[in-house]
């Protein structure tokens, strides 16, 4: 009879691994230790069972009737342990890269932008948009509306606008204006918004549409 691999040997000793390895290397996932161990005695006991089979077969010999019926049976398991264990082997390889790009391995520009966001929303003093719509801004941050940095020069407003108090409160440049429209989305359905925008700095804050501001919306100007 031809020698074959040991394959139960080999999937011991990854079972083995999985429960021994060191600690930074795991995942913290409680049943790890459970699910190495029955990796382990399910990839040796198939792995005895197919060494077994297939060297009766390569050697011509009939199988006692034991093997040769979970001969099938026991090189799926076999399969679905490797699989498992290759799965669980890379598994804390992509923790700590994930980990890493959570701690600072994030690009340049991402930090950026988090960092913008945090010193607009820490500075109620702090001012975005153009220098035609600072003015709305600064009344907005004062007078208690949430105001959120989405990008430079551009604004979200959690409020509805009340357009005539709005042109009665602020001399506003001829480039300002506010609108309420239906715009398209990603799904190709429309979808209401609102905004006051200056056409000439490409500045604008986003606001909400009256058909979706929720009951009690702050209506700005007050």
């Amino acid at each position: 009879m031809l020698p074959a691999p040991p394959l139960g040997t080999i999937l011991g000793a990854v079972g083995l691994w999985l429960l021994f390895r060191p600690k930074e290397a795991v995942s913290p996932a409680p049943a790890l230790g459970l699910i190495g161990f029955g990796l382990c005695a399910a990839g040796v006991a198939a792995g005895f069972v197919v060494v077994l089979g297939a060297g009766f077969r390569l050697s011509g010999d009939a199988a006692p009737e034991p093997v040769a019926s979970a001969f099938w049976p026991a090189a799926a398991i076999l399969v679905l342990c490797l699989s498992a264990a290759a799965a669980f082997a890379t598994r804390g390889v992509r923790s700590r890269v994930e980990a890493q790009q959570l701690a600072g391995d994030t690009p340049v520009e991402y930090r950026r932008w988090q960092a913008a966001q945090r010193d607009y929303d820490e500075d109620p003093s702090r001012l975005a948009t153009c220098e035609d719509l600072q003015p709305i801004e600064a009344e907005m941050r004062r007078s208690g509306v949430l105001v959120t940095l989405q990008v430079d020069r551009y604004l979200r407003a959690a409020c509805r606008i009340d357009g005539p108090a709005l042109a009665q409160r602020f001399a506003l440049a001829p480039s300002v204006a506010y609108s309420e429209h239906m715009e398209p989305d990603r799904g190709g359905f429309d979808v209401p918004a609102a905004h006051i925008a200056c056409s000439r700095h490409l500045s604008a804050i986003t606001t909400l549409h009256p058909d979706e501001a929720p009951a009690g919306t702050a209506s700005f100007p007050a």
